[in-house]
């Protein structure tokens, strides 16, 4: 944590940044309520020690958060610590993967990113991935079923072309805003909603281009 915030941070001087010795550490958890207690600390399969805790950081309105994020993340994977929770099953973050060497006793701590900037980052990476995925097969699907029903490829360029270059513009100011926006402290993030935009564009788009090919 010295790393990421030194003491000309505001901190004082003079403090300690090395961990208490466990008396210190017992007297002040014996103070705390346990309802406080509790959402810091928690046992979590019964045995009487606390297996789980957790770090909270709060970060300032100027800071850039997704870097910050990326940051702490590419540390904890150095350190071998990451857990990432939304890998794949068989792939090697997975968390029943590290159920297996936390219960054989290789890995004695875990750590997981988490909370509401955390989860908006990887919403957002996941819906991305997603997206370029998706999109594709829905254009070709478009395709296929007006090429099936109308027997010409004039009709077929008439609707696709006019939907590749909208939906190409339409991400394009979003990428932009994505990359100019932070530069100007101002967070912007791929949510669901936004690309929502991409069916809807492809779903009235298909309907409006062929009301004109069937019209002129």
């Amino acid at each position: 944590l010295t790393e990421w915030f030194p003491t000309q941070t505001g901190l004082d001087e003079e403090a300690s940044f090395d961990i208490p010795d466990q008396a210190t550490v017992d007297t002040i958890v014996s103070q705390m309520p346990p309802e406080t207690r509790d959402m810091l600390v928690r046992d979590t399969n019964g045995d009487g020690i606390w297996d789980s805790a957790g770090i909270m950081m709060g970060l300032h309105k100027d800071t850039n958060q997704k870097e910050f994020i990326q940051e702490i993340t590419h540390k904890l994977k150095s350190w071998g610590f990451y857990v990432n929770p939304l890998a794949n099953q068989g792939d090697q973050d997975h968390e029943d993967r590290w159920v297996g060497l936390y219960s054989s006793g290789r890995v004695h701590c875990r750590m997981t990113v988490t909370g509401p900037v955390a989860m908006m980052d990887a919403i957002s990476t996941r819906t991305y991935a997603e997206l370029s995925i998706v999109l594709p097969i829905a254009l070709i699907a478009v395709s296929i079923a007006l090429f099936f029903f109308h027997r010409t490829l004039k009709v077929v360029i008439i609707v696709v072309i006019p939907l590749v270059f909208t939906v190409g513009q339409t991400f394009g100011i979003v990428g932009l805003m994505a990359y100019f926006l932070p530069k100007y402290g101002i967070q912007f993030i791929l949510t669901p909603q936004i690309v929502l935009v991409a069916p809807m564009i492809i779903a009235l788009g298909t309907a409006n281009a062929l009301y004109i090919a069937n019209r002129y």
